[in-house]
């Protein structure tokens, strides 16, 4: 019995050492009498995480994480000029999705994975969405639109790209006119 009542006590002590580190702010693992030292110690340890939505990551590491820097200019229905910043899941390299807000509207560039890296291709159908807002933009042809879209794609394997394009058409309404043109270029660092 004194053996449990000693286990316990140990016990609330290491929790009171990373309570009382955690409220001061310190790591509690510079402490040499903590749960992550403490190889009696029952208490669940927490290793730094990192978690990814929408091509952003948050990471509890003291190291920069590479932020991909997108410059917008689109006109049309949905006009949009200026930049964004969003961190890189885990290094640089062709993104497939590029989110962020420029000048208060919602921009997410969806790319597909076709393609070679470091090489231009022209736009096909199925290639590119571009979500302004609520409106979701497209690759069409002019079968499905009132002007064809053109344009390129170039994504580069340091995480750097470019595309232009003239014409996206509305998904939601292909008749729509305007339709969207412009580009957006990116960077990593």
């Amino acid at each position: 019995m004194f053996a449990a009542m000693l286990i316990r006590a140990q016990w609330a002590a290491a929790f009171l050492v990373v309570a009382a580190c955690s409220a001061c702010g310190s790591s509690a693992a510079s402490s040499s009498h903590n749960a992550v030292n403490h190889p009696a110690s029952p208490l669940p340890v927490a290793s730094p995480t990192a978690s990814s939505s929408s091509g952003t990551s948050t990471t509890s590491s003291s190291a920069r994480a590479p932020t991909y820097t997108a410059h917008v200019a689109v006109s049309g229905q949905d006009s949009v000029a200026g930049a964004f910043n969003a961190t890189a899941v885990s290094a640089c390299g062709p993104p497939n999705d590029l989110s962020g807000t420029v000048a208060g509207h919602h921009v997410d560039l969806q790319m597909s994975s076709a393609g070679p890296a470091g090489q231009q291709v022209q736009l096909s159908p199925g290639d590119i969405v571009l979500v302004i807002d609520s409106d979701n933009w497209g690759v069409g042809s002019g079968a499905n639109a009132p002007q064809g879209t053109t344009g390129t794609l170039q994504r580069n394997d340091d995480g750097s790209g470019a595309l232009t394009f003239q014409n996206l058409y509305l998904q939601s309404n292909p008749s729509q006119v305007p339709q969207e043109s412009g580009s957006i270029t990116w960077t990593c660092g």
